[in-house]
């Protein structure tokens, strides 16, 4: 069934619907120079008819699809649409920091042969590599703390279910190790191995200190007896005469400290200047300098009711200056981002 939408309209959808496509109506000359970029964004409301958690948007940036999974802006991979045969997946997108692998986010690839996890990334999730046929060696970090049930090294069809010839390489004592060990999977440690070069360095360190401590004690012994006599009396005859100049001194610029008063006071005053303007970049809700989906999550938050925003958030939030923050803020922003259409200051 086909609905006709216009900008800004709402539609109820039936309650078992699974599944919703959505197209854009115009007609495009295909011969137009520059090409057209046309946008639609579409989002799915509660029964207040608000977003139901700023946690079920999903981003695309290149061949990555993901969405902010906690308060702090990180974010899980749930889909890669790739080909490439020597694939690294990024630390970062648009800003935010890749911390985990979604269940069966890379199911199905088969142009894939090498695969790089980068260091930050803490979960993989199950099935994550499932099914990735032509896989045959993945780096995995140390900070990979958990990897769920078949996440790689399996093919599972219609309940059949085979292992794939994959090597995990990765470090000594990890999550990585254990799932390999687990799963009867090929290990390859990263560790470098210095057990060489410390039975080297403790034997010649424990040589040259043996020897070092004969002559430096005979040469101390025989400095600190000469030194002694001519260290006391000197010392005394210093300390004596420096005495009433270092109290006269003290004494002297203790007087001065009535005069540093009114000069703290007018720093003081200089610092606290009220009435002064602080400058708001509308779509940098959070004020890092940066616009990035860490903003969408705060204003879906706040458009949740979840976490308000508080007053500057609020104006910089308030990308069409309409006076409300709503979905249509949301999605200038998110324009922003993906480089479709920039914010007007």
């Amino acid at each position: 069934m086909a609905i006709n939408l216009v900008k800004g309209q709402r539609v109820g959808l039936d309650a078992g619907l699974t599944r919703l496509k959505v197209e854009m109506g115009w007609k495009v000359n295909p011969k137009a120079d520059p090409p057209y970029d046309l946008d639609a964004s579409t989002f799915l409301l509660g029964e207040s008819g608000q977003i139901e958690n700023e946690f079920d948007f999903v981003y695309i940036c290149g061949d990555y699809q993901y969405k902010i999974i906690d308060t702090e802006g990180n974010a899980e991979i749930v889909k890669y649409t790739g080909s490439e045969t020597d694939a690294e997946i990024p630390a970062e997108l648009e800003g935010a920091a890749v911390i985990s692998i979604g269940e069966s986010a890379f199911m199905g690839n088969m142009s894939i042969k090498t695969l790089t996890v980068p260091e930050g990334v803490v979960n993989i999730n199950k099935t994550a590599f499932v099914n990735c046929k032509n896989l045959e060696e993945i780096t995995v970090p140390k900070s990979v703390s958990k990897i769920g049930k078949k996440a790689i090294g399996y093919f599972i069809l219609f309940g059949n279910e085979q292992k794939t010839d994959v090597t995990i390489k990765g470090y000594k004592d990890s999550a990585a190790e254990t799932y390999a060990k687990d799963n009867d999977i090929k290990f390859v440690p990263l560790d470098k191995d210095d057990s060489s070069s410390k039975a080297d360095g403790s034997s010649s360190s424990k040589a040259d200190d043996s020897s070092s401590k004969s002559d430096s004690s005979a040469s101390s012994k025989a400095d600190d007896s000469s030194s002694k006599p001519d260290s006391s009396t000197s010392s005394k005859a210093d300390d004596s005469s420096s005495k009433p100049d270092s109290s006269a001194s003290s004494k002297a610029d203790n007087s001065s400290k009535p005069d540093s008063k009114p000069d703290n006071s007018e720093a003081e005053d200089q610092d606290t200047t009220p009435g002064e303007d602080e400058t708001i970049v509308k779509g940098d809700v959070n004020g890092d300098g940066d616009i990035n989906v860490t903003d969408i999550a705060m204003v879906a938050s706040h458009v949740k009711g979840i976490k308000p925003l508080t007053a500057k958030q609020i104006k910089a939030a308030d990308v069409n200056g309409d006076g409300d923050i709503n979905v249509t803020d949301i999605a200038m922003i998110a324009a922003h981002i993906k480089g479709i259409k920039a914010i007007p200051q």
